[in-house]
């Protein structure tokens, strides 16, 4: 009886409860695995930081004001050489430095001044021999190369990230010289009289990249065309007759297209 009593009592228990060898899930498992599987491995995440470090924001690129822009490059020359006999000619290409400031108005809008010199040697272009001038200019040749021009006009740029591109549009005026020379011989005085000072419009576009906050590298085009002619006078004046006045006029100057390279220098930056 006592037996029997035994076998019932381990055949209820073993219906109750299940194996011993076999072990109930943890209820702390499933939150464990979930909690891995949402954390990015160490080597993703270190990737995506420097990612988004080298990415360039619009916040890291602070507003500039004022910037002065020094370039230089090839100037080539596109109004030929009509009156040489009167002007002289200049070459086909020279050498341009160029200073260039602009200024914030508006927006991104700005006024700006542009500084040029191209540097070349008018050939010929005088009909009155000048022994002491020849030999000035031989003397003072470096300086006589310099061909200096100015211009202010508006510019309009259009941020790209850390790239930017800015057209431009005014005017200028380009000064290859002038000339006045009077010679006298037998009574009969001959004044030549020549201003190469025409004034331009002028057409531009520039794309730079910004390197850091305080610079920026950029590359340059700019177009001028003449709206004013360059003049010359030649003047024969005879005793008991009247002076005799020959003129001529030229468009071939300030008449030309240069390509540059150079830094911007950003003056005043701060952040946005």
């Amino acid at each position: 009886m006592f037996k029997t009593l035994l076998a019932a009592t381990a055949l209820t228990l073993a219906a109750v409860h299940p194996a011993a060898g076999k072990e109930e899930p943890s209820a702390t498992e499933p939150a464990i695995s979930l909690r891995e599987a949402t954390l990015p491995a160490p080597h993703t995440a270190a990737v995506s930081a420097r990612s988004a470090a080298k990415a360039p924001s619009a916040k890291d690129l602070p507003d500039v004001p004022f910037t002065i822009a020094l370039s230089a490059g090839p100037n080539f020359n596109l109004g030929g050489s009509h009156g040489a006999e009167w002007f002289g000619s200049r070459p086909a290409a020279a050498m341009q430095f160029d200073i260039m400031m602009n200024l914030r108005i508006i927006n991104r809008w700005s006024a700006y001044l542009d500084l040029g010199i191209t540097f070349f040697e008018t050939r010929g272009g005088g009909r009155v021999n000048d022994a002491i001038g020849a030999v000035l200019g031989k003397l003072f040749s470096p300086v006589s190369r310099m061909k200096p021009s100015a211009g202010i006009g508006l510019a309009y740029t259009l941020p790209l990230g850390r790239w930017e591109i800015a057209p431009r549009a005014g005017a200028g005026i380009f000064g290859a010289g002038s000339q006045n020379k009077t010679k006298t011989a037998d009574g009969t005085t001959v004044r030549f009289e020549k201003e190469i000072s025409p004034l331009y419009v002028n057409a531009g576009v520039g794309a730079g990249y910004r390197l850091s906050r305080l610079c920026t590298l950029f590359l340059d085009t700019s177009y001028h065309c003449p709206v004013q002619r360059a003049t010359a006078a030649y003047t024969v004046s005879r005793p008991d007759t009247p002076a005799e006045t020959v003129t001529a006029t030229s468009r071939s100057w300030a008449h030309d297209l240069s390509f540059s390279i150079g830094v911007k220098f950003h003056i005043g930056a701060r952040k946005r």
